[in-house]
């Protein structure tokens, strides 16, 4: 089930907001849809998110935008040691790996130099 207090978006990635979820009609959920224009379109959605009452998935669905969690990870001499966070004694001796999870999924990584202005003092 879809919280819709919280962000949603199609599944194709497309930005969706949430007008209303108690229209009169099949579909209760009014949303205002980014279009590949960058306009917004209204539509409307079952309470499950579904674009429509078929039982297969669809790319114009509304689905839960993922929470993402950043990890930082001291780049060490020979293998990264995980800190949780980049310590100060990290940042001045080594560089530092951001790891960006979504769902529990790695989506990104990049290091970030040790002389980056982003390491600043927490």
């Amino acid at each position: 089930m879809i919280d819709f207090n919280k962000p949603v978006r199609t599944r194709d990635g497309r930005k969706a907001r949430i007008v209303a979820t108690d229209a009169a009609g099949k579909f209760p959920v009014v949303a205002l849809v980014t279009g590949y224009d960058g306009n917004e379109y209204p539509d409307t959605f079952l309470l499950s998110g579904s674009s429509y009452s078929g039982l297969d998935e669809s790319s114009e669905d509304l689905v839960q935008v993922p929470e993402q969690r950043r990890r930082y990870f001291n780049a060490g001499d020979a293998y990264p040691a995980a800190s949780g966070a980049a310590t100060r004694y990290g940042r001045d001796k080594w560089d530092v790996f951001e790891v960006i999870e979504e769902d529990g999924e790695i989506v990104s990584t990049r290091r970030i130099p040790k002389d980056s202005p982003e390491l600043v003092e927490a």
